[in-house]
């Protein structure tokens, strides 16, 4: 395969991404030509598999009536046994037909996110979706077309966790460019993402017959138990003797009575005291429902495993999450192999016939749990450091899937030193290329200020959104639709979208003015932070609404903050000529044409010259007559 097309600090336009889409297709081809030619085997093996069944079955039947002096038992015996190679060999094929059929369909979501198709039934994040997060809510990161949908390409609940918390992390980061320098690492690694996509996938596949909400609850559970302290891990003597003797003498019983006549009740004791024995052990039916659907994977988990123990990177980051796999002597791919041995003999149990049968006569099942045990006390406390590996890579797999379809995006450049935030053609991430209008930012120092005006629809908070998710991308290790970014090490706080809440009895302006609250006491811990406040103290009288947001606003002009403020107070206007703030007054504008408002969406310097809220209502019928 190709490597991946490398990026320019500032490329942007379609040259970037019409290499990208030529390098997609020509890997793509090369895959589709592999996967046909491996179900052309696999469809050759099946049509001898076919025709050696048919044709024996034909002789076999001639056999029998006598048209051919052959005997029809052995003509059967001969082609049954003649079957069994095809069959395994044509299952290879098969299985690796499956698999390059994994990075196939992995190649054709590639090529279709550079088309700006980011919707594959994958999960949205409406489930990490909290409204009093600091940024989250307001600047879309969960939910339907949002941040998170487009990101996320991964196939494990723990996967999907790690990217929410990777997106949403709100604390400060004193360094920006681990992330982004783990992403261009696996973007010039396409190779190693197919083989780990293949195993994930796979990993997916295994435990698709069951609910996904089921699994991903025991897989949770899964590294919850592995975290659990053990209980009586080693047995006492008398359990070892005991799990030993018992099955030796429930054989010997049936033995005598099946074998050599002897009386039931020879076979029914030790079989009852079996029974009894086993009810000891009450938390038998807990611990096979615990692993009921997560037992499917293991074996995946495994592969999954044993992949990534193989990688070594260059990125410090990289290395530090697959640490607990792929350094030497980490036993996680054998340890994962044993447990799901020993999953798998305590899930027999659940079959009606060996549980009445071999399972008493064997203690199978108080067996299998014992080695449960024993294995958790080993292995237990790694567990979810080996998960939580290949959860973090996944995580780092998904982000460098953005990045590869955003090829025309540019790689933002963390200054500590630097602006606050200082970005040219800055657009929105979310939004279709086609639609995107791009606006410069400039935040230089820490306590600017932005005064933005504008009229309804004019393009105010998409600006403001556009600016906090550059931040937010930046943050996570990605490229920013801009082209040139460069920035502080940002935290970003937001109050954009504040709503009443029933259940806590606060009404739309109480709920805001403890939003406001928020975003205060947030701006005001150590480290720069980004404030984006959208119309702010809406639900009061203009008089209150104004002293309010300028004492807000010289309250976040103090710290070490950079502030974007929209509203349709133009009073506020006057900031920028009040010695005490560092403000700039900026403006959206709209037009009439035929009768219609149309907008540009361009930031333009000053105080908005005019506004079109009468406009609006004419437009609607409603005549208003302005001297009141």
């Amino acid at each position: 395969m190709s490597p991946a097309p490398a990026r320019n600090q500032g490329g942007s336009g379609p040259e970037p991404l019409a290499e990208a889409r030529a390098a997609a297709e020509a890997r793509l081809t090369e895959r589709r030509a592999e996967h046909a030619t491996l179900e052309s085997r696999e469809l050759g093996w099946a049509n001898a598999s076919a025709a050696l069944l048919l044709g024996g079955l034909l002789l076999a039947l001639l056999a029998a009536v006598g048209v051919v002096p052959l005997p029809a038992g052995g003509v059967l015996a001969i082609t049954i046994l003649g079957l069994v190679p095809l069959v395994v060999v044509r299952r290879r094929w098969s299985g690796r037909r499956i698999r390059r059929g994994y990075a196939v369909d992995w190649l054709e979501r590639a090529r279709a996110r550079l088309d700006e198709q980011f919707d594959f039934g994958q999960a949205d994040g409406t489930a990490y979706l909290e409204r009093t997060h600091a940024f989250a809510y307001d600047l879309a990161v969960f939910g339907a077309g949002s941040l998170f949908q487009r990101v996320n390409a991964c196939h494990t609940v723990l996967g999907r966790d790690a990217l929410a918390a990777w997106l949403a992390d709100d604390r400060p980061r004193p360094d920006l460019s681990a992330r982004a320098g783990a992403v261009r690492e696996l973007l010039e690694r396409p190779t190693d993402r197919e083989a780990l996509e293949i195993e994930l996938r796979a990993l997916a596949e295994s435990g698709a017959r069951h609910p996904a909400d089921l699994l991903a609850a025991r897989t949770r559970a899964l590294v919850a138990w592995g975290a659990d302290p053990v209980q009586d891990a080693d047995a006492g003597a008398a359990e070892r003797i005991l799990t030993l003797v018992l099955p030796l003498t429930a054989l010997a019983g049936a033995a005598l009575t099946l074998v050599f006549g002897w009386h039931w009740l020879w076979a029914l004791g030790p079989y009852l005291v079996n029974v009894f024995y086993a009810r000891r052990f009450r938390d038998l039916d807990a611990l096979t429902d615990r692993f009921t659907g997560v037992a499917d994977t293991l074996s995946a988990w495994t592969r999954v495993l044993e992949t990534v123990a193989t990688l070594s990177f260059r990125s410090p980051l990289l290395s530090e999450t697959i640490a607990s796999v792929a350094d030497p002597g980490s036993p996680a791919p054998a340890a994962v192999a044993e447990l799901q041995r020993a999953v798998h003999r305590l899930a027999q149990r659940q079959n009606a016939y060996w549980a009445l049968t071999g399972n008493v006569l064997l203690l199978s099942d108080v067996r299998a749990r014992r080695a449960l045990l024993r294995w958790k006390a080993r292995h237990g406390s790694e567990l979810g450091a080996w998960m939580g590996a290949v959860a973090g890579l996944e995580t780092l797999l998904s982000l460098t899937t953005w990045a590869e379809a955003t090829p025309d995006a540019t790689w933002p450049v963390c200054d500590p030193a630097g602006p606050l935030l200082d970005a040219t053609a800055l657009a929105h991430p979310l939004l279709p290329r086609a639609a995107r209008v791009s606006n410069d930012v400039q935040l230089l120092e820490e306590g600017a200020l932005v005064v933005v005006t504008g009229s309804n629809m004019s393009g105010k908070s998409t600006w403001l959104r556009s600016a906090g998710l550059a931040v937010v991308l930046a943050r996570a290790g990605l490229p920013v639709p801009a082209t040139h970014l460069r920035l502080r090490p940002l935290s970003v706080v937001t109050s954009m979208n504040v709503e009443d809440s029933l259940r806590s009895g606060l009404s739309r302006f109480h709920a805001e003015v403890r939003r406001l609250r928020f975003c205060l006491d947030t701006a005001a811990a150590p480290g720069p932070t980004l404030v984006l406040l959208d119309e702010i103290l809406s639900g009061t009288n203009s008089r209150e609404r104004h002293a309010g947001t300028v004492a807000v606003l010289k309250r976040l002009v103090t710290g070490p903050t950079a502030t974007l403020v929209s509203t349709h107070d133009l009073s506020l206007a006057a900031l920028a000529d009040d010695p005490t703030v560092d403000a700039r007054v900026v403006h959206f504008t709209d037009a009439v044409m035929d009768g219609q408002m149309t907008f540009d969406y361009r930031l333009r310097e000053g105080p908005l010259p005019s506004t079109n809220a009468l406009e609006v209502m004419r437009l609607e019928g409603i005549e208003v007559d302005e001297e009141g």
